[in-house]
C-alpha cells in the first residue's frame, strides 16, 4: 500500500514548508547560529505543519552541518538516521493517548535523565499536549524548570488555552497560522506534477478552499482524486469527491442578496440545482461565506488578514463590494437566517427548500440595509413583493385598520375564496378562529398542531395573505396560536360545493387516508 500524499511529500527541509514564513525564519536563524532553547511550544490549527516542523527542528539540532541559511543538508549520519526512522533519541508522544502522570514520569522524565544513545540531543515531541492531566502537567513542569542540557522539548497543541500558563512561560512559543489559498494551490500543483497527473487549476483552487488552510486536508483530498487513476482531472471529475458549490457560485449568489434581487437569487438557486449542484453543500458554503464577511467587516487587521488568507483575491474584491451594501448587523442577520434554515428545515423531495426559505427571509428584512437603494421590482414582480412584505412585517395601526368583528363575520366567506385555490388549506382555516386583530395582523386560534403547521408553511401563508388582501381590500398579515379549546369540528354548512366533490372527499384530501370498506 502506497503512502498518503501528505506523508509521501512531507517536507524534509525547512525550505519545503509553506505558509509559515515567520516561524521558519526564526528557526533557521537559530539553526545557523547553532543556538537552541530547551523548550518550544508550537500552537495553531490542525494540519498546518506543527508536527512536521517539530521533526525538522529535531533534525536541525542534531545535524552535523547545515547550509549557509541554517537549513538541513540531510546528508550527515544523524539526518540519515532520523530520516530512516531509526533514531531512538527522537521520541514522539501522543498526549491524547497518554494523559496520565505515570506515563509522563516513565516515558519522559526517567528517559530524559539518561544521556543520548547516538545523537547529540534527546528530543521529545509531545503532540496535543493540552490533553495531559493536571498531575501530568505538574510532573512535566518540574523537568521544564530544570532540564538536562542534552534534552529539548517540543510541545504542539491546537488548543493553547488549555495549556497551563506555568508551562507556556517556560517555552519559546511559535504561532502557526492557516495556510493561504495561493500557497496551497501552488503546492497541490507541484504534487500533481510529481505524480504525473494534470489537474485543472479550478479543481486545485477548490480543494485549497475547502481545506480551510490545512495542508494535510488539502493533500488528502487531492489524494482521493488521484486514486481514480485518471491522467487528467477536470472539474466534472472532481464533483465525485467535491460536491459542486464553488466559492464563485456562492459569491455570485451573495451579490444578488446584497442588491436585494429576490427573483434573480431564487432563479440562481434553481439553475444551480438543475446543473447538478448540491443544495446542502451550497448552504454550508453560504454560511462560511457570511462568516468571512462578518469577520472582515469588524475592521480588525488580524481578522482581515485571516480572511484574505482563506479566500482568493478575486473573491475578496467581490466581498468588499458586497459590504458596501451591507451593515455588519445585516451580515449577522443573514448568517443567522441561513444557519437557522439549515437546522430547522428539511424536505427530502425539495432539498433546495431551506435555501429558498432563507433567501426569502433575508430579502424581506431591510431594516439594517444601508442607504443604497435596491432597484424597484418590475411590474410582474410588484404584486408578489407586496404579498411577501407581509410575512415578516407587522403593519402599523392606521385609522383604516380592519376590526376583529368584521374579520369574524366574513371569515367563512373568506375561507370559501381560499377553497377555490387550495381545498385542503381551506379546511384548516375552517377549524381556525380569528381571535385578535392588531393593526393589520390577524391572529388565528388553531386547535391542532397539524393545521397550524399547514397554515404557517411559507407558500400557504403567501396564498392566504394574498387572498386576504384581495377580499378585504387591504394588506393583512396572519399569525397562528395553538388553542385547544377552539371548536375542532370543521364548519361545513356554509361551504360552497365544488362540482363532483362530496364532503368526505374534502375531508380525505385535507387529512389523507381512505374510507373503510
Amino acid at each position: 500500500m502506497g503512502l498518503s500524499l501528505y506523508r509521501k511529500y512531507r517536507p524534509q527541509v525547512f525550505a519545503d514548508v509553506i505558509g509559515q514564513e515567520s516561524v521558519i525564519a526564526t528557526l533557521l536563524s537559530q539553526s545557523k547560529q547553532r543556538e537552541f532553547t530547551h523548550a518550544y511550544l508550537f500552537t495553531g490549527p490542525r494540519g498546518v505543519g506543527k508536527t512536521t516542523v517539530a521533526r525538522l527542528l529535531a533534525k536541525a539540532v542534531n545535524a552535523e552541518k547545515v547550509t549557509k541559511t541554517g537549513d538541513i543538508e540531510n546528508d550527515c549520519a544523524s539526518c540519515k538516521l532520523i530520516n530512516e526512522g531509526k533514531a531512538i533519541d527522537i521520541m514522539e508522544i501522543d498526549a491524547a493517548s497518554h494523559t496520565g502522570v505515570d506515563h509522563v514520569r516513565t516515558a519522559i522524565i526517567d528517559t530524559a535523565r539518561t544521556t543520548p544513545s547516538v545523537l547529540r540531543y534527546k528530543v521529545f515531541i509531545i503532540d496535543e499536549v493540552h490533553m495531559l492531566s493536571t498531575s501530568a502537567f505538574n510532573a512535566l513542569l518540574k523537568i521544564l524548570e530544570e532540564p538536562p542540557a542534552h534534552v529539548i522539548f517540543i510541545l504542539a497543541t491546537t488548543e493553547v488555552q488549555k495549556v497551563p500558563s506555568t508551562i507556556i512561560s517556560r517555552c519559546q512559543r511559535f504561532a502557526f497560522r492557516r495556510i493561504g489559498i495561493e500557497d496551497l494551490t501552488k503546492r497541490l500543483s507541484w504534487i500533481a506534477k510529481e505524480e504525473k497527473v494534470k489537474v485543472d487549476e479550478e479543481v486545485l483552487k477548490e480543494i485549497a478552499l475547502r481545506s480551510e488552510g490545512s495542508s494535510r486536508d488539502a493533500e488528502s483530498l487531492l489524494g482521493q482524486l488521484l486514486a481514480f487513476g485518471e491522467k487528467h482531472i477536470t472539474a466534472a471529475d472532481a464533483e465525485i469527491i467535491l460536491p459542486r458549490s464553488t466559492i464563485t457560485d456562492v459569491s455570485s449568489f451573495v451579490t444578488l442578496l446584497s442588491q436585494n434581487k429576490l427573483s434573480e437569487a431564487i432563479a440562481f438557486l434553481s439553475a444551480f440545482v438543475d446543473q447538478g449542484g448540491q443544495p446542502e453543500q451550497f448552504m454550508a458554503d453560504v454560511i462560511v461565506y457570511f462568516r468571512y464577511m462578518l469577520l472582515y467587516a469588524t475592521g480588525s487587521e488580524r481578522l482581515i488578514t485571516l480572511v484574505a488568507t482563506l479566500v482568493p483575491k478575486a473573491i475578496l474584491s467581490a466581498m468588499q463590494k458586497q459590504l458596501q451594501h451591507y451593515k455588519s448587523a445585516l451580515v449577522l442577520r443573514h448568517l443567522e437566517l441561513f444557519v437557522r434554515a439549515k437546522k430547522t428545515y428539511a424536505y427530502q423531495d425539495i432539498p433546495e427548500l431551506p435555501l429558498e426559505i432563507a433567501t426569502y427571509e433575508a430579502l424581506l428584512d431591510e431594516q439594517h440595509r444601508t442607504d443604497v437603494k435596491p432597484p424597484a421590482p418590475t411590474a410582474p414582480e410588484a404584486r408578489r413583493h407586496e404579498a411577501l412584505d407581509l410575512v415578516r412585517t407587522t403593519p402599523k395601526k392606521t385609522p383604516g385598520d380592519i376590526s376583529l368583528k368584521v374579520v369574524q363575520e366574513k371569515w367563512q366567506q373568506f375561507t370559501n375564496q381560499v377553497r377555490q385555490q387550495n381545498r385542503g388549506l381551506s379546511l384548516s382555516l375552517q377549524v381556525s378562529r380569528p381571535v385578535d386583530v392588531s393593526g393589520t395582523t390577524v391572529t388565528l386560534a388553531v386547535p391542532y398542531p397539524f393545521h397550524k403547521e399547514r397554515i404557517e408553511q411559507t407558500k400557504h401563508k403567501l396564498l392566504i395573505e394574498e387572498v386576504l388582501r384581495t377580499y378585504f381590500g387591504k394588506a393583512i398579515a396572519i399569525t397562528c396560536t395553538l388553542q385547544t379549546d377552539v371548536n375542532r369540528d370543521p364548519v361545513v354548512e356554509n361551504v360552497e360545493p365544488v362540482e363532483g366533490e362530496g364532503l368526505w372527499g374534502q375531508v380525505l384530501e385535507a387529512f389523507g387516508g381512505e374510507l373503510a370498506k
